[in-house]
């Protein structure tokens, strides 16, 4: 993001060590590890940045881009991101609990609204072949990571996210939870690891169970209409990005 001429800092996590990780063991030598802050493209959670924000963001990059590229090229290491090593470290916890459990969330996050024509460019397009067609509008499965490529290249802007399924998931997990740690369970669960772990276990299952019958509710026209007036995305103000495939199918 942008405030002011700064540009706000990202978070790797544990990406550049599990990458090198991966690499190292398929024989590779890793001669730099460098992070750059692009513009977030994460609509699901925060409104699209608007053109002129982008664009700033690309003209420092590229400036960072030639500056280590050049160093690179010259037959030296860089490892820029050793420059934010602790900062990685400590929100390495966050990192794995969205492998774990944030991944199979947010999979659940996306609908085909009534403006949807069931063109399957979503289902064609999908990098890991995680939308399936099933025959009235696409159905996201668990292997969707996230990418928002969907979102972008939708020529009807159909896909949205389901914020307000976010929100009945959400306080029937708490009320299903408090059941059972105060009323159902015979011991007590003192440690904040294995109420977080138990929410999300059982926030999954409401996810999953909640998405399909969404999904099977979405064919009526009506209820697809007030399903949409719950999703941020829905609205103008919370803006969408285009992507440069889209003229291609237009």
């Amino acid at each position: 993001m942008k405030i002011g001429n700064h540009v706000t800092q990202g978070l790797t996590g544990i990406a550049f060590m599990l990458s090198s990780f991966i690499l190292v063991q398929k024989g590779y030598k890793i001669i730099g590890q460098i992070p750059f802050d692009m513009p977030s493209n994460w609509i699901s959670i925060h409104p699209a940045l608007n053109e002129k924000t982008v664009l700033f963001l690309h003209k420092k990059n590229y400036d960072r881009v030639k500056k280590h590229s050049d160093k690179i090229l010259s037959g030296k290491k860089d490892f820029a991101a050793y420059h934010n090593i602790i900062q990685d470290i400590l929100i390495s916890p966050i990192s794995l609990a969205y492998y774990f459990a944030g991944r199979f969330f947010f999979a659940k996050s996306y609908y085909a609204s009534n403006d949807c024509d069931n063109c399957g460019l979503c289902i064609k397009q999908c990098p890991v072949k995680a939308i399936e067609d099933t025959g009235n509008r696409p159905f996201w499965t668990f292997k969707c990571e996230s990418c928002m490529k969907c979102m972008s290249i939708c020529p009807k802007k159909a896909i949205e996210t389901t914020h307000g399924l976010w929100l009945v998931a959400g306080i029937l997990c708490s009320t299903i939870v408090s059941v059972l740690l105060y009323k159902v369970l015979p011991i007590n669960i003192d440690s904040a690891l294995l109420k977080i772990a138990l929410f999300s276990f059982i926030y999954i299952i409401l996810i999953r169970v909640a998405y399909k019958i969404q999904h099977f509710l979405l064919k009526y026209k009506l209820i697809g209409k007030l399903i949409s007036y719950t999703s941020l995305t829905h609205y103008k103000f919370w803006g969408r990005y285009k992507s440069v495939r889209d003229d291609k199918w237009k």
